[in-house]
């Protein structure tokens, strides 16, 4: 199965708080929509400290909407020069 993985790699000028209370709320939008059953069960976050990455499985749809979220979050509470994010592919052709 392959999975459509979002990166998002942060300018130093952004407080790791500020970066993690953002995407709590993406989350919490998305976990409204889709429930914390889901959540739990796709696990679709991986948040590196020391990188200051985030990374989003968007391949299911919580990971979609925590990704639609989290970059409109983004979009609005900083300037777009703090963040980057990257789309990738990831997949295993023999599962």
């Amino acid at each position: 199965m392959e999975s459509k993985i979002y990166t998002y790699q942060f300018d130093k000028s952004l407080s790791v708080n500020a970066i993690k209370e953002t995407l709590l709320l993406a989350v919490i939008g998305a976990e409204g929509i889709h429930g914390a059953t889901q959540l739990k069960l796709d696990n679709p976050i991986k948040f590196e400290k020391q990188g200051r990455l985030v990374t989003l499985d968007a391949s299911t749809n919580i990971g979609k909407a925590i990704a639609r979220i989290f970059t409109n979050l983004l979009q609005r509470q900083f300037p777009e020069n703090n963040f980057q994010v990257s789309r990738t592919w990831r997949g295993n052709n023999n599962e």
